[in-house]
């Protein structure tokens, strides 16, 4: 909260499964009261958010990176806004960056990645320019961010825009320590789970396959429930077209999104 009151905004950097929904939803409540919160999304975490939001009663509306991605901005909003995933806009010549980015002006913008370096460390500051000068750490040090970060250099001043704490003890494990072995027929590993991905047939065109293949893979990257979720809203598409297909008709694009609704992967 003394980073967004300071600086308009700050990236909430923990690692998975630490709660970053709820610290968000928290800050949220604590600057819109009973306002609405325009909460930014993976469209396939959507129904999650929502239900979070809707256990603790705090009003969120979502609007999802997809949906950017098509030039469409969100609903007028006033207060905090929360981007989960924000590595997803990390590259300035996307058209969902730039479809946000002046969006995004005066407002306070809270972001949340536990990766928010993906490729290079050039990826953080384009997650932090959406919402904050570039010359916010002057005082501190820092008279740009983008060329400090270009040049390899890090200082200390980050620390009041990149928020990372460690993981409680006992919540997450080490990633040297196996802390137990599933049972035979208990959940799959992650090497069959993305070799299974990588079999699905998809689509004929290989270009098309290959894009749908990668909403498997950033759904798996969020969390399981978020690949489940997507699995079954696509074998829901597929028993959809194979039906049409039964009786001669061809779904075209527009059917397809109404079929779809919100879920623009």
């Amino acid at each position: 909260m003394h980073a967004l009151r300071e600086f308009n905004g700050c990236l909430l950097a923990d690692p998975v499964g630490t709660g970053k929904t709820y610290v968000a939803l928290a800050a949220a409540q604590a600057w819109n009261g009973r306002r609405p919160t325009c909460c930014i999304l993976p469209a396939s975490l959507v129904d999650q958010w929502l239900d979070v939001a809707d256990d603790l009663a705090i009003p969120i509306v979502t609007h999802t990176h997809t949906t950017l991605s098509r030039g469409r901005l969100p609903s007028p909003a006033k207060g905090l806004v929360v981007i989960d995933e924000s590595h997803h806009l990390r590259n300035p010549r996307t058209r969902r960056y730039r479809t946000l980015a002046p969006w995004l002006s005066g407002r306070p913008t809270l972001m949340l990645s536990a990766t928010p370096v993906v490729n290079r460390v050039e990826d953080l500051h384009s997650q932090l320019a959406l919402a904050i000068r570039d010359d916010a750490l002057a005082s501190r040090g820092v008279p740009s961010m983008e060329r400090s970060l270009r040049e390899g250099m890090t200082h200390d001043a980050l620390g009041n825009l990149l928020v990372v704490s460690p993981a409680p003890s006992g919540v997450l494990p080490s990633a040297k320590q196996i802390v137990c072995r599933p049972p035979a027929g208990g959940r799959p590993s992650s090497g069959k789970v993305l070799t299974a991905i990588r079999r699905m047939t998809l689509a004929r065109s290989p270009t098309v396959a290959a894009l749908m293949r990668s909403v498997f893979w950033r759904a798996y990257a969020s969390s399981p429930p978020a690949l489940r979720n997507v699995a079954v809203h696509y074998r829901s598409l597929v028993a959809q077209a194979r039906d049409a297909a039964a009786l001669g008709r061809t779904p075209g694009r527009s059917a397809i999104r109404t079929f779809t609704g919100p879920l623009p992967d």
